[in-house]
């Protein structure tokens, strides 16, 4: 058998949700010909290489090869979006994923995306007030189409009759582009 010289992916999932562990990692130790080397127990270390995000706090980022192996079995993103990783051991060649896409968990809030800050009463409110719906770490959820209604918390005013109130998510996103207010005001 010789010596260690570059790291491979061995397993790594293809997708993910966010907030949630990725499946097994495993990374093989190999030689120059490409065989785990089955004596090693080194130090191996996992990072992103791209993507929106980093690993969640709490996510184990470098395990000791067991057999040649390393297994990352405690990694989280939180940020939703495309993936890549990347790993090291020493002077060992490090190696690179593929794409890793992490999607949104479920619905659990709602957020202002946008609200204007000025208008005229009498006329629609423009820009249109649009607000994402989102999971606990704020992506929003693309697959979303649930009813999203809106009404005013202060003012001196109300919304007009014929103001649409309830809007369904289109990817994710309820926008209110018939909101009348009746009265000037803040």
């Amino acid at each position: 058998m010789l010596a260690a010289t570059m790291l491979a992916f061995a397993q790594q999932p293809s997708t993910g949700t966010a907030g949630q562990g990725l499946a097994n990692i495993k990374i093989d130790v190999e030689d120059s010909s490409g065989t785990v080397v089955k004596t090693d127990t080194s130090t191996v270390t996992i990072s992103v290489a791209s993507g929106p995000g980093g690993f969640a706090v709490g996510s184990t980022t470098s395990v000791a090869a067991v057999k040649g192996v390393a297994t990352f079995n405690n990694l989280t993103l939180d940020t939703a979006g495309t993936y890549t990783l990347t790993v090291i051991d020493g002077t060992l060649t490090g190696a690179t994923s593929t794409n890793i896409v992490v999607s949104a968990a479920g619905a659990s809030q709602v957020a202002f995306q946008q609200v204007p800050t000025t208008g005229t009463a009498g006329q629609a409110v423009a820009p249109a007030v649009t607000v994402a719906v989102e999971d606990a770490f704020g992506n929003v959820v693309t697959t979303n189409t649930s009813n999203v209604k809106i009404a005013l918390a202060t003012g001196p005013g109300v919304l007009t009759t014929g103001s649409t109130t309830r809007v369904a998510a289109v990817n994710g996103v309820a926008t209110f582009n018939n909101l009348v207010l009746d009265t000037a005001g803040a």
